[in-house]
C-alpha cells in the first residue's frame, strides 16, 4: 500500500552544475552532497539530482510532478531568472494555480499552489471558481472531435472569461489542452457526469414531471438547451447570489430566450432553510418533482448533506427523484475556497438513502461509466473518470 511521496530525482549531465543551481533556487545546502547523488530535504520529501549522461526523453505528459509554493508566478520568475525556461503555464483549475518549468538540465519542474485571493473568496460572496471550471470542461467537451464523446453544451462557453475563452480557441478539439493542463479522469469524468444527468433531466422531460429543481444550478444550461421541450415543467434554479447573479447577467447579455416558467430561488446551503425558500418560488409539494444536485455534495459538511436530504423527503411527493454525484473514498484536499468535505462508502448508499426515504434505481460506478459514456466506435475506452466518483438516481417512497 502506497503511503506518501518520498523521494523524487532528477537527471542531469553536470551534477556539480546542478548542484549549485538547486542550491541558490532553493535557498539551502544539500543534505547529501556525493559524487553520485545530491539531496535536497523538502518537507519531508527529496529532491534528489543524479548524475546521467543519457539525453532525456521528451515529455509525454503521462506523470507530472508538481512542487507546492506560497506563490507560483514569483517562484516562476524566480527559475527563469536563474537560467530556467517556461514549459506551460501559469493556469488556474478551481482554486489552484500550477505552472511548469525546465531546469537548465532539461528537467520539467511543476509548480503549485493557490491562487491569489481565493482563501477569502466563497461561493457566498463570489461567483463560483469550481462552476466556472466545469464550465470550461464542458465547453472543451463540446469541441472533442470524436463524436461518440462530444458534450452537448454549446452554452457554456458563454459563462467563460476572455482569458478561458482564449485557451479554448488555442485548443483544436481539447485533448491537447486536457494533457498539458488538467489531467483526461477528471476530463471524463465531467463528460460522463453531462450525459448521466442529460438522460435523468430528458426522461423526466419525457414524463411531464411538473416540477425540475436545480440545486446549486451553477451554469447548468439544460433549461435552455431543452427548452421547446418543457412543456409546463416548472424549473427551479437553486444557488448562491453571486454565481447566480453573475448566471442571470451573461444569459441577458447574450439573449437567451428564458424558459417561461423557470424560477431563480437564491439561497445559502449550510444557513437558508431550503424548504422555506423553495415555498416562496412557489414549488409545490404536492406534486412529483425531479432534483438535480450536480456537483454539490462533497462541498457541504455531513450535517448539511443530512438536512438537505431531510428537507427534500419533507418536501417532495413519494415517486420523486433526486440526481446526485458523490464521493465514494476518504477526501485529502485542502483547496482554499471550495473544500471538498463530504465523502461515502458506495456500499452504504443504499441505506443511507432509505434512511432518508428514497431507494435507488440506478447507482453507476467508473467501470459503468466508462461503458455507457465513454467509449469510441470500435470499443475503444477513453477518458476514465476517477475511480471515487460515483452517481446515483433514487426515489421518494
Amino acid at each position: 500500500m502506497l503511503k506518501g511521496l518520498k523521494r523524487i530525482f532528477y537527471q542531469v549531465p553536470d551534477l556539480a552544475a546542478a548542484k549549485k543551481w538547486y542550491s541558490n533556487f532553493l535557498g539551502m545546502d544539500p543534505l547529501l552532497d556525493t559524487p553520485i547523488m545530491v539531496v535536497f530535504p523538502i518537507q519531508g520529501i527529496s529532491l534528489g539530482l543524479i548524475p546521467s549522461k543519457t539525453p532525456l526523453q521528451e515529455d509525454n505528459g503521462r506523470v507530472s510532478v508538481f512542487w507546492e509554493v506560497d506563490d507560483v508566478d514569483a517562484a516562476l520568475r524566480r527559475m527563469i531568472d536563474l537560467g530556467g525556461s517556461l514549459h506551460t503555464g501559469p493556469v488556474n483549475l478551481m482554486t489552484i494555480r500550477s505552472a511548469k518549468a525546465f531546469d537548465p538540465f532539461g528537467n520539467i519542474i511543476g509548480l503549485t499552489g493557490v491562487v491569489p485571493g481565493a482563501a477569502s473568496k466563497t461561493v457566498e460572496t463570489h461567483p463560483s471558481e469550481t462552476a466556472i471550471t466545469v464550465c470550461y470542461f464542458r465547453a472543451l467537451a463540446a469541441q472533442d472531435e470524436r463524436s461518440e464523446i462530444r458534450g452537448p453544451d454549446t452554452y457554456a462557453r458563454l459563462f467563460l472569461s476572455d482569458e478561458w475563452n482564449k485557451r479554448l480557441a488555442e485548443s483544436a478539439f481539447g485533448e491537447n489542452d486536457v494533457a498539458r493542463h488538467v489531467n483526461h479522469t477528471l476530463y471524463g469524468y465531467f463528460i460522463a457526469r453531462t450525459a448521466f444527468m442529460d438522460h435523468v433531466f430528458e426522461e423526466a422531460i419525457r414524463n411531464r414531471i411538473p416540477q425540475i429543481v436545480f440545486l446549486g444550478a451553477g451554469y447548468d444550461s439544460r433549461p435552455y438547451r431543452f427548452r421547446d421541450q418543457l412543456g409546463d415543467t416548472k424549473i427551479f434554479e437553486l444557488d448562491a447570489s453571486a454565481t447566480q447573479n453573475r448566471k442571470r447577467e451573461i444569459l441577458l447579455q447574450h439573449s437567451v430566450p428564458m424558459p417561461p416558467r423557470l424560477s431563480f430561488v437564491p439561497v445559502n446551503f449550510n444557513t437558508d432553510d431550503l424548504g422555506e425558500a423553495l415555498e416562496r418560488a412557489g414549488f409545490s409539494r404536492n406534486q412529483k418533482s425531479l432534483f438535480i444536485w450536480e456537483g454539490v455534495m462533497y462541498y457541504l459538511g455531513e450535517a448539511e448533506v443530512d438536512k438537505v436530504m431531510d428537507v427534500l423527503a419533507d418536501n417532495c411527493l413519494s415517486g420523486s427523484r433526486l440526481c446526485f454525484d458523490y464521493v465514494a473514498a476518504k477526501l485529502q484536499t485542502s483547496n482554499a475556497g471550495e473544500q471538498m468535505k463530504f465523502w461515502i462508502e458506495k456500499a452504504k448508499i443504499p441505506a443511507y438513502l432509505v434512511s432518508h426515504g428514497f431507494i435507488v434505481l440506478d447507482h453507476v460506478d467508473t467501470e459503468e461509466l466508462t461503458k455507457r459514456y465513454l467509449l469510441l466506435k470500435d470499443g475503444t475506452p477513453v477518458e476514465k473518470p476517477p475511480s471515487r466518483m460515483h452517481f446515483v438516481l433514487a426515489e421518494r417512497q
